[in-house]
């Protein structure tokens, strides 16, 4: 059987969670005949861990060495990057392939990428380079590497999107998993940039998969709280009502969080009952902005004084489960709108949903190569926008280096901007500032961060209840977990010690 080793790069911020895609992907070779085995948290090893781990797994069957990203990030770990210079050196007839919803950085280290939903393209790949199947269609860049775009070899629709775990993947029952019920999304908002936009068809998972991967999940690991991947859950009223059938029947309740878009919660108010059968009480809400014209240049058209009335009357709704967890999430910058009006923004927040959370994020940009180019990166002028070189705020802002180190780093993957408002320094500032005031305001963790600040409680074989998690403030979770802190912490630690320990396998 042929072998292979993923590798699950997730972000700095995320560092210790387990990327969906990496177990999508090994699943589906299993599946195809494969022994794939997922290693999780690899910017957490240690260059001696990794070449370690893999001289105790690389046999005469390994045919390639794969690296699942959120984002293509090699920048993140000086040992992941030392890592392959020694794969290369030591294995160089191995191959190595990444996989993101990007496309790679330039000079990644690779000898393939790709971009995208890839279960049907690596397939594809893998028949070429092993089995004599035709050569997939595929870029070769002046870099070196060879980039498949998955939308060439669509792995969509499908009905079934489950992951079957292994014994060697070490799930805790603290944790919170990715799930996937669906792919692709039926809007097209102005800076979404997602590749798979405007869809019409139902590409939802069936009731009978669904059931089967949240049971598996429980009694082999004790698992209950998830992610879902998809970029607006709540897209097909028929489709909630359906699964939440299916959770309704279950033994167990587990809890899930993921994108709700707010103006369909609150136009289609019986949506909020077969959220409640289903559990799902974390909802991550696109607000982006409570200005009227700002909203409607990103494709949000809902009057603001209705969107505020809704989500009042949502959290109404779902006080009694003392399971909700409601987050706003804020476009600082947006198109139209001045200062104080996201400081009025702010000040609402404060009176009305301090109980929940808010994620603000200044206005960003994408340029460089993408799958889809956002409407906004495409005709960003036409928004109020002017491109502007970074020596601008150098000039302009010569105290506020803080600011424009982090503008430094990105400035190669997006366009620096001002517009009649304020500029992206300026946006900077303001994200800062309202995350000292989520802070000393004592806002509570937004939903995607309480596996970051909580489930680590595991660590110590705890399972904090949901009411416990939900209760932390983020100025609790900043002082107990250290949010700045990367290095390992006691799980990845443990995780990386049973890893080195699980089997044997033939050496080269």
């Amino acid at each position: 059987m042929n072998h292979t080793l993923i590798f699950n790069v997730t972000g700095k911020t995320s560092i210790w969670q387990r990327n969906h895609g990496a177990y999508r992907i090994a699943h589906w070779l299993r599946l195809h005949n494969w022994d794939a085995e997922v290693i999780d948290y690899a910017l957490t090893w240690n260059f001696e861990d990794l070449t370690n781990l893999v001289e105790t797994r690389i046999s005469k069957n390994t045919k390639f060495i794969g690296f699942s990203f959120l984002f293509d990030r090699w920048r993140d770990s000086e040992d992941l990057l030392k890592f392959v210079v020694w794969l290369n050196h030591y294995y160089p007839n191995i191959t190595l392939i990444s996989g993101s919803n990007l496309y790679p950085d330039p000079d990644s280290p690779m000898d393939y990428h790709i971009r995208g939903y890839g279960e049907v393209a690596l397939v594809k790949l893998l028949e070429h380079l092993f089995s004599n199947g035709a050569k997939p269609r595929m870029i070769e860049r002046n870099d070196g590497i060879k980039v498949i775009d998955a939308d060439l070899y669509p792995a969509y629709p499908m009905t079934d999107y489950s992951v079957e775990y292994e014994a060697r993947d070490f799930l805790q029952p603290w944790e919170f998993l990715s799930i996937e019920t669906a792919r692709g999304c039926i809007f097209q908002c102005t800076f979404c940039n997602h590749p798979l936009l405007g869809v019409k068809e139902d590409y939802s998972v069936t009731s009978e998969a669904f059931d089967k991967e949240l049971k598996e999940n429980y009694y082999r690991w004790g698992i209950k709280n998830y992610m879902t991947t998809e970029e607006t859950f709540n897209d097909r009223p028929d489709k909630i009502e359906r699964l939440g059938k299916v959770v309704k029947n279950l033994d167990f309740e587990p809890w899930f969080t993921g994108y709700i878009r707010a103006d369909l919660l609150i136009s289609r108010p019986d949506e909020r009952k077969h959220l409640d059968d289903m559990n799902y009480y974390g909802h991550y809400y696109g607000v982006e902005s409570f200005n009227h014209k700002t909203a409607k240049a990103f494709k949000k058209g809902m009057h603001p004084d209705k969107v505020k009335e809704g989500l009042l009357s949502i959290k109404e709704y779902y006080a009694h489960t003392g399971k909700y967890r409601g987050t706003v999430s804020l476009i600082l910058g947006g198109p139209y709108e001045p200062i104080d009006s996201m400081y009025k923004t702010f000040d609402w927040l404060e009176e009305n949903w301090k109980e929940h959370s808010v994620m603000p994020y200044p206005m960003y940009i994408p340029q460089g190569e993408m799958a889809r180019a956002s409407e906004l990166t495409k005709n960003y002028e036409k928004y109020g926008y002017r491109k502007k070189d970074f020596s601008y705020f150098e000039e302009k802002y010569p105290d506020e280096e803080y600011v424009l180190n982090r503008m430094k780093t990105s400035r190669f993957e997006a366009i620096l901007w001002e517009n009649d408002e304020l500029d992206q320094l300026q946006a900077i500032k303001l994200e800062m500032d309202f995350h000292n005031k989520i802070r000393d305001k004592e806002f509570k963790v937004q939903n995607f961060s309480m596996p970051k600040y909580t489930a680590v409680k595991g660590s110590n074989n705890q399972d904090p209840p949901m009411e416990e998690r939900l209760n932390l403030t983020v100025g609790e979770a900043q002082e107990e977990w250290g949010e700045n802190d990367n290095t390992r912490d006691e799980w990845c630690k443990e995780y990386i010690t049973k890893k080195l320990n699980w089997g044997q396998s033939i050496v080269y």
